[in-house]
């Protein structure tokens, strides 16, 4: 039992409009996909600690987007059910730390502001110890693109070659009548704009936009701390695609016109999701039903419910991968992998990388950069430019024409130039001495 029975009675509203939850319910659903279970872990709190922590969770929920909010709560299920929590101090912080590993310690950074914000606001259950450990700690962080580093043919991803392969499996479908437009759509869009299945599945039909001939789609932000559909960014398609969305849009606005048996202005038609959930739907039965949904993401295919209509789709119709005898596994996020890829191999900036790919920081469009063989290439080259004469002074050949070579190639790639003083450290670091000569930058 909660210590104060007075929790049970709030009502907290979640920060996608349109959910409320209770402390004491088991679940709390914060949005279309989420729901947060509290009592995995306040089962195993004792009770003067389980305040607390609802209340807290309850603020993040309110405050923060679901997808945080759940990793908390199971990051802290782990925590409580396999090491026991009787207070949060040093000790149970190392423990924890300890238990997770190198590979996993990175989630007390995920849980580190939850923790201060506990002990914030005063509750029992967190001590001042261990607010001090944690502002000190060092927590490593976690690794992130190690499929796409290691050129994972299951998890990576995909070739030009496969992508050509799982293009024409999509046309052959569509030609034959066995694949949905609204699949179809769904992984065009997933191809050619690399964007997230949540950002996907949060797109209405006004998003669609013919500028003078051009035609943009006006996608979501998500992971930037924004609210649901607050901030876009826009992305070019090409001509093929708009007429798919707009043939979607269509069908969407037929099939809920059937369903609340009434015709829709263009204004609401233009607030329509463009790929809905049908279950939602028919708890619509007149156009006030309709109004009332369109408020939040209620009546927005769920992100799950999409992924596992593609699984669906491939274990069916079944793509052979280009480097290995068997089936592709498919799954969004490697399309998403595949146009960062295939972007580092045009050579564009990893600033283009991240407006490409809407990251917040340039922070993970790095790995697409580090990871290309024609990068490490072209560094090679560069490089056997300046080792090529150096190699040749350490074997003995042709010494002092390869000295002159190898420092005439100092001299003009860094703009130095010989002095006669041989006490003058370079102005870039105090440590260093010149092995040969001495030199400064030019002025």
């Amino acid at each position: 039992m909660l210590v104060n029975n007075k929790i049970n009675e709030d009502v907290y509203h979640a920060r996608m409009r349109g959910y409320h939850f209770y402390l004491n319910e088991d679940g709390w659903k914060l949005s279309k996909d989420i729901i947060v279970y509290s009592k995995n872990v306040t089962q195993y709190l004792k009770p003067e600690m389980q305040e607390g922590y609802l209340k807290t969770l309850a603020f993040f929920a309110m405050e923060y987007s679901s997808g945080h909010t759940r990793k908390i709560n199971q990051i802290f299920t782990r925590w409580v059910k396999e090491l026991g929590i009787t207070l949060i101090d040093k000790k149970t912080i190392l423990e924890f730390k300890s238990y997770l590993g190198e590979e996993q310690e990175y989630k007390i950074k995920i849980i580190k502001n939850f923790i201060l914000k506990w002990h914030e606001f005063g509750y029992y259950g967190v001590d001042y110890p261990s607010v001090q450990l944690l502002g000190k700690l060092y927590i490593k962080s976690a690794t992130y693109g190690d499929s796409v580093k290691r050129k994972d043919p299951d998890c990576g991803s995909f070739t030009q070659s496969e992508i050509e392969r799982i293009l024409k499996k999509l046309r052959d479908l569509n030609n034959d009548g066995k694949l949905r437009i609204d699949t179809y759509c769904f992984l065009l869009l997933l191809i050619y704009t690399g964007r997230r299945t949540q950002q996907i599945s949060s797109l209405r039909i006004k998003d669609i936009m013919n500028i003078d001939g051009d035609f943009y789609l006006n996608i979501p932000r998500i992971k930037q701390r924004y609210n649901f559909r607050s901030e876009f960014s826009s992305v070019e398609i090409n001509h093929f695609l708009y007429c798919k969305l707009n043939s979607l849009s269509k069908l969407v606005l037929n099939t809920v016109e059937k369903q609340i048996g009434d015709r829709l202005s263009d204004d609401l038609y233009k607030e329509l999701p463009l790929f809905f959930s049908r279950r939602e739907l028919a708890l619509c039965s007149n156009k006030d039903d309709l109004i009332s949904k369109l408020d939040s993401d209620f009546l927005h295919s769920k992100n799950r419910s999409l992924t596992k209509r593609i699984n669906n789709l491939f274990r069916i119709n079944p793509v052979l991968s280009s480097r290995a005898d068997k089936p592709l596994k498919v799954n969004p996020a490697r399309f998403r992998y595949t146009l960062g890829s295939e972007l580092a191999r045009k050579g564009v900036s990893i600033d283009t990388i991240a407006k490409a790919l809407d990251h917040s920081s340039v922070a993970c469009s790095g790995i697409y950069i580090k990871n290309h063989a024609d990068n490490a290439s072209e560094i090679d080259k560069r490089m056997n430019v300046f080792l090529e004469p150096l190699s040749k002074i350490f074997l003995g050949v042709e010494s002092e024409i390869n000295t002159d070579r190898f420092k005439d190639l100092m001299r003009a790639t860094f703009q130095v130039a010989e002095i006669e003083n041989k006490n003058i450290h370079c102005k870039n670091c105090r440590f260093f001495e010149s092995w040969e000569g001495q030199y400064e930058q030019n002025k």
